[in-house]
């Protein structure tokens, strides 16, 4: 465990430098930019009555420069700064009326504090649902290929084909099970901003909840990582232990809610618990084996509310705050904000490793 902290420290420990450095870089690059900028114009700007704005100002102006020193480098360098500065004042907050200091200040990171707390918070609870959903999902699909179920479609196909036992009503039921299945597929693999666009109009898409669920059943997350765990417990199903187990009398009925099956309820669980089932240890062993995969999944689940936040443009939300900050060029508070954002993917990484490490010392008891 010691060397799993010195690992993530020193990762966590490097970036925290080496955005130090790009920091300290950028805001001594702002001050040489700002008194080279002002050295040639600070006595121009001064002048009273002079219209920065005002085109009849600048034309007397590049006269009378012309007429003092002549056609001149000089000249052009002072003019070039003039239209500069005319155009920073929109555009760079220091110069714009009641401007902020450039750079990180105090202020703004009082600003950006909610933001992040918010977006730790989404990410916290989005990584707790899509690890139910993932272990929900895959025991569900797992169980329905133990129960010998065929494919919805297979199965239209074969109801329809049958002359003798057409059944109109089922045939109904499954053509209506596939539709709904196929728009959650969709949705599913959908990117979180089409999903966002799609119903724009009809919800609120900055809702704390709208977000939290847009992480979870968008970008191909949920069923991508289910895909992964089910393939993890077909594998464990295929083990001698698992004979080993039948033989011993150990249940092995799928079927929901019978003596000698599996409990419905206990499926829902978020702790989940097959008592007296072979499930039980194939879902244990499996579970084992994907909890390295968490870390994966983790960086996955960042990097789409990084994509939802942006595309959707949500004011408020931390990655709103570093467009705005991208836009006036501010990049050391763009650094100082992904630094963060890497720190919350650090300690999640380190509490996985730390949670697996225990579980393993379990196994290895045992």
């Amino acid at each position: 465990m010691k060397s799993i902290m010195i690992k993530n420290f020193s990762a966590f420990l490097l970036v925290v430098v080496l955005s130090a450095i790009f920091i300290v870089i950028i805001q001594n690059q702002y001050r040489a930019e700002r008194s080279e900028l002002l050295s040639l114009i600070e006595d121009i700007i001064k002048i009273e009555g002079f219209n920065l704005d005002n085109p009849s100002h600048r034309v007397m102006l590049e006269e009378s420069l012309n007429y003092q020193y002549g056609s001149s480098s000089y000249v052009d360098s002072v003019l070039t700064k003039l239209e500069e500065y005319r155009i920073k004042r929109f555009t760079d907050p220091e110069l714009m009326a009641g401007g902020v200091k450039k750079g990180i200040t105090y202020g703004k990171l009082t600003n950006l504090i909610f933001p992040f707390l918010k977006f730790v918070v989404i990410f916290i609870l989005s990584f707790i649902l899509l690890y139910y959903g993932v272990r929900t999902a895959a025991l569900f699909r797992f169980i329905r290929y133990k129960q010998g179920r065929s494919s919805e479609l297979e199965y239209l196909i074969k109801t329809v084909l049958n002359k003798n036992q057409r059944d109109i009503t089922e045939i109904f039921k499954s053509a209506g099970y596939i539709l709904l299945k196929t728009i959650a597929y969709l949705l599913l693999f959908s990117p979180a901003y089409v999903a966002a666009y799609a119903v724009k109009t009809k919800v609120d898409t900055g809702s704390f909840l709208f977000i939290l669920l847009l992480s979870v059943l968008t970008n191909g997350a949920l069923i991508s990582y289910t895909a992964k765990f089910f393939t993890m417990l077909l594998h464990e199903s295929r083990k001698g232990y698992v004979e080993n187990a039948i033989v011993k009398n150990i249940n092995n009925n799928y079927v929901f809610n019978r003596e000698d099956g599996i409990k419905l309820k206990s499926l829902f669980k978020f702790s989940k618990n097959f008592e007296n089932h072979v499930l039980n240890q194939i879902y244990k062993n499996a579970l084992f084996q994907y909890l390295p995969l968490l870390k994966v999944q983790a960086g996955f689940l960042i990097t789409g509310l990084v994509i939802i936040e942006m595309a959707l443009n949500l004011h408020g939300l931390l990655f709103y705050e570093m467009l705005k900050y991208v836009l006036y060029k501010e990049y050391d508070v763009v650094i100082f904000i992904i630094a963060g954002v890497f720190a919350v993917v650090k300690i999640t990484e380190t509490l996985i490793d730390l949670y697996f490490e225990q579980i393993k010392l379990k196994f290895e008891n045992k």
